[in-house]
């Protein structure tokens, strides 16, 4: 009878430190799928994507988008752009639509604190469209980049791309889900993180 008690009591002892080492050494992997590390930059997983921090100057900005920078990095990029294209200048987003405008929204958030302001426009040659007349939006193109104004301008297109030339940065993508991604790397473009 002792030997049948003791070797419950061992069994049971076995279950439970079992049970509890199981549960302490299965935190740190559940912590570290919720975090990823990409070129010095640690990106932890939000309810909505996945954030990182960024120093600019002496101070740190929160960056939020959908994507991981490995999930965006061979997006085709023409023309060499920074955050210093952009800072303290008037920011005008060539759109189309509302879902392009929502879709601009996580460039527009990184890009916010840098900007003198920011202000959706439409493309020139869309100029009688309803969206554009509905929503009295100005009539910007490339052209209208300079000294104090930045251009964005989200297109759809055959293949999903992105260029920059003095001033304008031009956002291609062939569906949304593309377009989202060509603006995330963008994003992490101009803060340096790819």
């Amino acid at each position: 009878m002792e030997n049948k008690t003791l070797i419950s009591l061992i069994f049971i002892l076995i279950m439970v430190f079992g049970t509890a080492g199981y549960a302490i050494l299965s935190r740190p992997r559940e912590a570290e799928e919720n975090v990823v590390s990409y070129d010095g930059f640690k990106f932890f997983r939000t309810a909505g994507g996945w954030k990182t921090t960024v120093e600019v100057g002496k101070g740190k900005y929160e960056i939020f988008t959908y994507h991981l920078p490995t999930e965006v990095e061979n997006i085709s990029t023409n023309g060499s752009f920074s955050l210093q294209d952009f800072t303290n200048k008037a920011l005008y987003v060539v759109v189309s639509n509302e879902n392009d405008a929502a879709i601009s929204s996580e460039l527009i958030t990184a890009l916010h604190p840098f900007l003198k302001r920011y202000q959706f426009a439409c493309p020139k040659e869309k100029a009688n469209e309803s969206f554009c007349i509905e929503n009295d939006l100005p009539l910007k193109d490339c052209k209208d980049a300079g000294f104090d104004k930045a251009i964005v301008m989200l297109e759809k297109g055959n293949e999903t791309k992105i260029s920059f030339e003095n001033g304008c940065l031009r956002i291609e993508g062939k569906d949304n889900s593309e377009l989202i991604k060509a603006c995330e790397k963008a994003i992490f473009v101009i803060f340096k993180i790819l």
